[in-house]
């Protein structure tokens, strides 16, 4: 995808231009954007000759995920961005029916040959969910209960704490992350307790702690810990759970911006790669950058990009002759939503996730100053 930057000038003097003196427009044109400025980009990508305009962002601190199910692809985004990114973290841990945390042998076994997956400055977290997997293979995603169990008692609390520092010990990590969701609004003050006596745990062994937060999290309610790194999802706005959409547009994006006002410390906000596919049959699906970037090919009326979001989207016809619409992002809506957290005082993000990305998004995320 070819970048066209604009310039918005502010004039230091007046210049009075006469016809036919291009040559002279030229070199004034170079020497302002020589001197610093504000730059825009418009997507000129093919199929999307009206693309929004969008600023692009500076003194912007990024991290992402790398998640065990798609660990090849995103080690891969890894390598091209690495260096861009403070902070890495590890999407690879879970717990068994018991309650204990359950590791992925796909991660172990890349954390052990890969040490380029240790060389992020902020360091490198393991990041651990409230998934429970069961003895029969059977998965519940986002469990509460779990939560719950883990978090009320002071006693189990203190075990479940003793376990993930004992888990980072041994994994040699810099830093754990949390991200318990669906969380019951009658088990904060537990969970809230578990952030700080967790927090206190990992800092004696000179380890660091994430912790995700939901949109829907009552963040003016909370007490939360001073001390520990905070990242808020902004995406899913659609979804799996919705028809069709894009997972942030600008103003939910600022919404949650100005929501995390009461977060104490370093605050980050989440922004989703990829997108959704809605068939007529109600199936949604979830796809990466280069996923819809292939089936935009089968889209007649061609791809175009929503305003609002700057989120691309079309519609296909499958093999069944049914018509799917798809909403996805690519590197242009990336760097849109990254200034518009910018501009809404949020310049610390967090990129879910790495893998089945374009060559020309890890370009501009690595663009980003």
């Amino acid at each position: 995808m070819d970048l066209i930057y604009e310039k918005e000038l502010t004039p230091l003097f007046k210049i009075r231009v006469f016809p036919k003196s291009f040559l002279l427009i030229g070199v004034i044109a170079t020497i302002v954007i020589l001197c610093g400025g504000t730059y825009y980009y418009i997507s000129r990508a093919e199929g999307q000759p009206n693309a929004a305009l969008q600023p692009v962002g500076e003194s912007t601190d990024l991290s992402a995920w790398i998640v065990d199910w798609q660990q090849e692809s995103g080690e891969e985004d890894y390598g091209a961005l690495g260096s861009r990114l403070s902070e890495l973290q590890m999407f690879a841990a879970y717990f068994d029916a018991a309650g204990h945390l359950y590791f992925k042998d796909s991660f172990r076994e890349s954390l052990a040959s890969d040490a380029s997956l240790r060389q992020a400055d902020g360091g490198t977290f393991i990041t651990i969910v409230n998934d429970r997997i069961n003895g029969d293979g059977s998965v519940v995603q986002k469990d509460p209960e779990l939560v719950r169990h883990l978090t009320q008692n002071k006693t189990v609390r203190q075990e479940h704490i003793r376990e993930i520092a004992n888990a980072a010990d041994q994994l040699d990590l810099d830093g754990v992350e949390i991200d318990y969701e669906k969380i019951k609004d009658s088990d904060w003050n537990g969970v809230v307790a578990f952030y700080n006596e967790l927090y206190q745990e990992l800092r004696r062994d000179g380890r660091k702690l994430r912790i995700v937060l939901e949109p829907s999290a009552p963040l003016k309610k909370l007490k939360l810990p001073e001390g520990p790194e905070y990242v808020v999802m902004a995406y899913n706005l659609y979804g799996s759970h919705s028809g069709p959409g894009p997972k942030a547009d600008k103003k939910f994006i600022k919404e949650l911006a100005g929501k995390m006002k009461p977060i104490p410390g370093n605050k980050r906000l989440a922004i989703a790669t990829g997108g959704f596919a809605w068939n007529e049959n109600g199936e949604v699906t979830a796809l990466t950058e280069k996923e819809a970037d292939g089936l935009a090919a089968l889209s007649k009326e061609g791809v175009e990009r929503d305003i609002a979001s700057g989120s691309l989207h079309f519609k296909y016809t499958d093999a069944d002759g049914g018509e799917t619409t798809v909403w996805y992002a690519d590197g242009v809506t990336l760097r849109g939503w990254i200034e518009t957290a910018r501009e809404a005082g949020c310049s610390r993000i967090a990129i879910w996730r790495l893998g089945g990305l374009s060559q020309r998004t890890l370009e501009i995320l690595a663009e980003i100053h």
